[in-house]
């Protein structure tokens, strides 16, 4: 199994990503990995749930990352290369194991968490700098009304508006350090044009599919609701996030 045969959907949540992966693991060749959260900070709740594991759970944080780190482990005897190269063959190892007990050929790792922890962007590039990756994004005003409207105490009763723009912020600057030339899809047009998307997407991947295979993959495609945010909250969001929207296609 080769690095580029894992596929990581870079993203944040409330962008489509569940879709997307369930649409991409209906092709014969690829296993939709369901979520596995494999990159996400240890602590970090929707990572540690049952039957959650994580590749940070063997490896000792970053000392600007302290507040996080765990207890004292041998991995700390290393390098960090060395250690590098351990989660990497660690994680290929569980990959390519699973794709065998499937019977495909290629694997796609789909974690919301990915791109809100900037330490998490890093594992993923450091550890499989070789895999396929997909940038997934949406208007970062309907991310924030999605958020609103179906999970308020993730952010509305966690600092608001203006923390939700500042981790955004964060993590697209980390994404844009760490990251070159990768395939980036719009969730809107995932929606307003899901074959020709797909099929690109799958082009980008190594993969093709018939018509008959490219409906079946896409299903029924969600019409984008309207956006709803209050004068001041498109204020904050357009104030510190203008340019990232402008920069993937946003009217401001």
């Amino acid at each position: 199994m080769r690095q580029e045969d894992v596929v990581i959907v870079l993203n944040v949540g409330r962008t489509g990503s569940t879709w997307l992966s369930r649409a991409l693991g209906k092709h014969p060749e690829i296993l939709d990995g369901c979520e596995c959260n494999f990159w996400c900070p240890f602590d970090v709740q929707e990572s540690t749930g049952a039957g959650r594991y994580n590749i940070s759970h063997m490896h000792h944080l970053h000392e600007d990352e302290m507040s996080q780190a765990f207890l004292p482990s041998p991995m700390q005897l290393l390098s960090e290369e060395d250690v590098l190269e351990i989660m990497g063959k660690h994680a290929m190892e569980i990959f390519s194991k699973a794709l065998v007990r499937a019977g495909k050929e290629m694997i796609v790792d789909k974690s919301p968490s990915n791109m809100l922890y900037p330490y998490s962007i890093s594992n993923v590039a450091n550890i499989l700098p070789q895999a396929t990756y997909i940038h997934l994004v949406r208007d970062f005003r309907a991310v924030w009304d999605s958020y609103k409207r179906n999970m308020p105490s993730y952010w509305v009763s966690n600092g608001g508006v203006a923390k939700f723009a500042g981790i955004i912020r964060s993590a697209y600057a980390r994404l844009h350090d760490q990251f070159g030339g990768i395939a980036t899809v719009r969730y809107e047009d995932l929606c307003e044009q899901p074959l020709r998307e797909m099929r690109e997407l799958l082009g980008w991947i190594g993969e093709h599919a018939s018509e008959e295979l490219l409906s079946e993959m896409i299903g029924d495609v969600k019409t984008p609701r309207e956006i709803e945010l209050e004068p001041g909250e498109r204020v904050v969001i357009e104030g510190v996030l203008g340019d990232l929207l402008t920069q993937y296609g946003y009217a401001v």
